[in-house]
């Protein structure tokens, strides 16, 4: 607006100096070319009504002396069916411990019959159970002798106010149900089955509402001439779901009747680096490939519209992280990929509408955090943490009655992001925080 009510005619109206708002970055562009409201570098920030303001720091959530002191393979969140109360699940070699969100109070639970835990393991919720998918299956024909790999752990969500829980590996379970459950790397839930990859380009699925029983003809191998394997699984529908490799995208179709599975073949030119990086909010799906990161609409199908997925799913030729390409090139992909031994892989999550990403950028684990402003429609930021905090996943919690992000580490730290007014980063395995 003008600074006085009129000006003479030769009077010269005052230039303002400097961007009014700000609503991104775009470390990638030239300096002298980045747009009005955008920052060249952006380290630690938050657009909060379009201000650039420093982020607040990361609370540690727990001084327990066991969970710090315990290396953690897998980690989710979780409510108790029986009790209502949330719980954020960390699962060490041989115990899992559930930290109470609403007061802290820790319960271990002991793994049943020698079950052990190692990287990589990938935990998820689903059915009122949790499922922690330890190994991929061994294809077939191979060289003798083979490992088929390990069946899932599983806790089924009794007894743990009571004492009386338990995790077992599903196959010692003596429902003959439960014998035919697969192993694998990862897997993903829809509304009525649970999927898992099992190696290659094959999924298997539960039957509809069992997810304890598998049956051998839920099965499908997507697109067997490809060349590379399915690295990611995430539902759209209740009738399909994205299937991700590492150089091309697929959806399948039919979900409900297996027997007519379809799948159709998105893209070639673009991959998913791991499942763990892909997430879907509304009518887009977000994930890290070897090209950077991508956004896919899901187009009017998102809104209820009937038709075959493949003719609403859009691919955006640019890259969702263009404008930060650099942070990008800096991304260690081996790492990320999760090829890395005892390494956890990236990681993502959503919330408060931001898609935050860790990514390595050394074979040592996720030390940056790259922040998506979907409201915004533009990169916000990248958190850096404190020396020696590597990233083992990234989860939401309800935390006093609001959805927040919490960065799991691989020492035990349960971090609530942007919670201390002080700007100060908690970390450290000591009883006292450590602060930076």
């Amino acid at each position: 607006m003008s600074r006085y009510r009129s000006y003479g005619a030769l009077d010269d109206q005052p230039a303002i100096q400097g961007d009014t708002h700000f609503k991104g970055f775009g470390s990638y562009r030239d300096p002298a070319m980045v747009p009005e409201g955008f920052l060249f570098e952006s380290e630690n920030l938050r657009m909060e009504e379009m201000v650039a303001e420093v982020r607040k720091g990361a609370k540690r959530l727990t001084s327990n002396a066991t969970i710090l002191g315990a290396t953690i393979y897998a980690s989710t969140e979780y409510r108790d069916p029986e009790t209502g109360k949330d719980y954020i699940v960390l699962f060490s070699g041989s115990a899992a411990y559930f930290w109470r969100v609403a007061d802290g109070n820790v319960i271990t639970v002991s793994y049943g019959g020698g079950q052990t835990l190692s990287a990589p393991a990938y935990a998820m919720t689903a059915f009122n159970s949790i499922y922690v998918w330890r190994s991929e299956a061994t294809q077939l024909p191979a060289v003798l002798p083979i490992t088929l790999g390990n069946v899932p752990l599983v806790f089924n969500g009794a007894g743990l106010e009571g004492g009386t829980a338990t995790i077992v590996a599903a196959t010692v379970d003596s429902t003959s149900e439960l014998k035919n459950f697969p192993p694998g790397g990862f897997g993903a839930f829809t509304q009525t089955r649970l999927l898992v990859h099992v190696g290659g380009s094959n999924i298997r699925a539960s039957n509809i509402l069992k997810p304890n029983v598998w049956s051998e003809t839920h099965q499908s191998n997507i697109d067997p001439d490809g060349i590379d394997a399915i690295t990611a699984i995430v539902p759209l529908e209740g009738d399909a779901a994205l299937i991700g490799k590492r150089r091309s995208l697929h959806v399948i179709s039919g979900i409900q009747n297996f027997s007519e599975l379809s799948a159709s073949k998105i893209t070639d030119q673009v991959g998913c680096v791991h499942q763990r990086t892909a997430k879907r909010v509304g009518q887009f799906v977000f994930l890290l490939g070897d090209g950077g990161v991508y956004s896919l609409d899901l187009g009017a199908r998102a809104a209820g519209s009937v038709g075959t997925p493949i003719a609403h799913l859009k691919v955006k030729d640019e890259p969702l992280s263009f404008d930060i390409q650099d942070e990008i090139e800096n991304i260690n992909f081996t790492t990320a990929a999760g090829e890395t031994s005892g390494i956890a892989p990236a990681c993502a999550v959503v919330v408060d509408n931001r898609y935050f990403l860790a990514v390595p950028t050394t074979a040592s684990g996720n030390d940056r955090i790259l922040v998506f402003n979907i409201a915004l429609n533009a990169w916000e930021t990248v958190d850096t943490l404190p020396s020696g905090v590597i990233v083992e996943n990234l989860i939401k919690v309800h935390y006093q009655n609001r959805l927040r992000p919490v960065a799991i580490t691989n020492s035990g730290k349960m971090l609530l992001l942007d919670e201390n007014a002080n700007g100060l980063d908690e970390y450290g395995n000591s009883g006292s925080a450590t602060t930076a």
